[in-house]
Formats: C-alpha cells, sequence, structure tokens
C-alpha cells in the first residue's frame, strides 16, 4: 500500500482496515506525490520508521529520476515508476 498524500492518522486508519480484512502481509511504501520527485522532496528518512509504527515491511514507491532514492533507508520494497517520454510533457490550458 503506498502512502500517496494521507496523513499519518489516515495511514493508519488504512493500515488497520487491511488488519481487520485478514491482511498479514502487508507492505508499505512511502510515495510522494509529484511527477518527477526529487529526491530531496521524496523525504525517504520516513521510511525507517514505518516498520516500528505498523509493524510491517517497508520501501519507496519511487517517482525520482533514476535510482538514487532507491537504494537507502532499509528499504525491503521497491516500486519504481518509469516513462518512456525523457520528459513529462506540459499541459496547456
Amino acid at each position: 500500500m503506498s502512502t500517496g498524500m494521507e496523513t499519518l492518522a489516515e495511514f493508519n486508519e488504512s493500515v488497520q482496515a487491511l488488519r481487520e480484512h485478514s491482511c498479514k502481509d502487508a507492505m508499505l511504501l512511502k510515495c510522494t506525490s509529484t511527477y518527477p520527485a526529487t529526491p530531496e522532496n521524496s523525504d525517504v528518512r520516513t521510511i525507517l520508521h514505518m516498520p516500528e509504527l505498523f509493524g510491517c515491511e517497508a520501501g519507496l514507491s519511487d517517482h525520482t529520476m533514476g535510482v538514487g532514492a532507491t537504494v537507502s533507508h532499509g528499504t525491503t520494497v521497491i516500486g519504481q515508476h518509469l516513462t518512456l517520454a525523457p520528459q513529462v510533457p506540459q499541459l496547456t490550458t
């Protein structure tokens, strides 16, 4: 399950819902909801606290360019977002 834009309280509620429905092997992914994300705004240090807080494996849903953010901070699960285009096109209104 990805954290997305949830607050800690909302994330805790989601984890409890998984457990109430017999999910025993949840994997929690830290996610920064920007594309592409920079390593600086991804705040991967929070991954270290997720296993303690929720009793689950933790990892990263990575939206950064490259793989630098995914190889640190005790991640046991990595979801790397990929694009075939070298840049994300800008929308015009």
